[in-house]
């Protein structure tokens, strides 16, 4: 009827508009619809902000990643540059050990005039210990130290993290090559002051040592030397203050 009528339906479109406008009017006077109107606008702004404050944490977060992936490839960087200008006898070679007979008198003093080694330190030495020793020192007897078998859930050709333990050759061995390369090469510390020997910390052997020398073979530092043979399950562990 009111599409063959164009004057009704004019009418009746205004009859409804009228209509509206009493309903609103009258709802703006009823406590209980006001409040739902500000409980919507409420909720509406928490939902708001809620998204806001997540698209900042992920924008906070993009830069962060970006500015670490920065860090890292300037480390990386840094890292081979180290690697092709420094030499890595100590670790690849040979380095001289200097020491002391101890005396048998029970006290472990040093004796006698110093003594000279020339430590191997470019093929895999089974990893021991003197397990037998006579009350003044004397070794009678050497273990080799063997990683436990594995476990059958676990099936890898590496040792694991845990046999990656470091000898005291090899601790030796970043002691000579620390005290070769620090002062020859202008070693500084965080805020760019000149380092001695005596004054590096494992801050600086990261920096200098063990990040440049495993930069290529991307494995860890203990794994990286060629003294390593096998398994090195540690019997100390030794910490240090950070």
């Amino acid at each position: 009827l009111l599409c063959l009528n164009p004057k009704s339906r004019i009418i009746y479109t205004m009859n409804l508009s009228i209509a509206a406008d009493q309903m609103a009017i009258a709802a703006l006077g009823n406590p209980d619809f006001i409040r739902w109107i500000r409980s919507g606008v409420k909720k509406h702004r928490d939902r708001t902000a809620k998204l806001n404050a997540a698209a900042e944490k992920r924008e906070r977060q993009r830069l962060n990643d970006k500015q670490a992936e920065r860090e890292l490839e300037k480390t990386r960087i840094e890292s081979l540059q180290i690697l092709d200008d420094s030499q890595w006898s100590e670790f690849d070679n040979s380095y001289i050990h200097t020491y002391h007979d101890i005396n048998n008198d029970g006290t472990g003093m040093r004796e006698g005039e110093e003594r000279t080694e020339v430590v191997d330190m470019n093929k895999g030495r089974p990893c021991s210990y003197s397990n037998e020793t006579h009350w003044y020192g004397t070794v009678l007897s050497t273990k080799i130290i063997k990683a436990p078998p594995a476990s059958d859930k676990i099936s890898s050709r590496k040792p694991g993290v845990e046999h990656n333990g470091i000898t005291l050759r090899q601790l030796r061995a970043v002691m000579k090559n620390i005290i070769r390369r620090c002062v020859k090469e202008g070693w500084t510390g965080f805020n760019g002051e000149p380092l001695t020997p005596e004054e590096v910390n494992l801050y600086h052997v990261n920096r200098y040592i063990i990040l440049p020398y495993t930069s290529r073979k991307r494995t860890s530092f203990v794994r990286a030397l060629l003294s390593t043979a096998g398994a090195q399950p540690p019997r100390f562990f030794v910490s240090h203050w950070w």
